[in-house]
């Protein structure tokens, strides 16, 4: 189960035999090109939604799959880059990953659906690292103003282990509020001061 990933695969693809493989809002960057990021065998049932990956790479299936795949983007397609920084995945706010993923999924017996708070904008980003516009990272009050009064708001939050989660607040983007939260808001208040 692939959900919200970014991958660069070279020789090292995803390879089922006689298995369920469910992919959904990821990214597969293909490094190697000897190589297709898909290999599928013996009845394999794989499921793609909200993706981005190569479609060429579905080109070499063996018949007796199933495959099902929608709502998904060529990445051989796309005029816009879909990150501004390649070494940090930061998303670049005209890429097509922004609000394209997919929160409710369904399909025989698995179902997920993510929560507004999990994400920014209408829908979750396709990749790992949910794009928020600048000055909304941080901002757990919001005035607009990243302060020591986030600082205080975070503090308590994470101090009283509330039960309390919008997407801005987690700076580390790692889906817990913790101490590094706290640090990286420190740290965002000073670079900016």
């Amino acid at each position: 189960f692939f959900f919200e990933e970014k991958a660069n695969l070279n020789s090292e693809n995803i390879k089922s035999n006689n298995s369920q493989i469910f992919i959904l809002n990821s990214i597969f960057e293909k490094v190697d090109y000897l190589y297709d990021n898909f290999q599928f065998y013996d009845e394999t049932q794989a499921f793609i939604s909200n993706s981005i990956f190569e479609f060429s790479d579905l080109q070499n299936v063996e018949n007796d799959n199933f495959v099902v795949a929608q709502n998904n983007f060529n990445s051989e397609a796309l005029s816009v880059p879909l990150f501004l920084n390649e070494d940090y995945n930061f998303p670049n706010p005209e890429s097509i990953i922004i609000d394209n993923g997919q929160y409710n999924f369904s399909f025989d017996n698995i179902q997920i659906h993510l929560d507004s708070n999990s994400f920014w904008g209408s829908a979750p980003d396709i990749g790992i690292i949910e794009y928020i516009p600048e000055g909304y990272i941080g901002d757990l009050n919001f005035d607009y103003f990243v302060d020591i009064l986030d600082v205080i708001l975070l503090k308590e939050i994470i101090q009283n282990n509330s039960f309390f989660f919008e997407i801005n607040i987690d700076i580390s983007q790692d889906g817990s509020l913790n101490i590094l939260d706290l640090i990286l808001l420190i740290q965002l208040i000073l670079d900016n001061g």
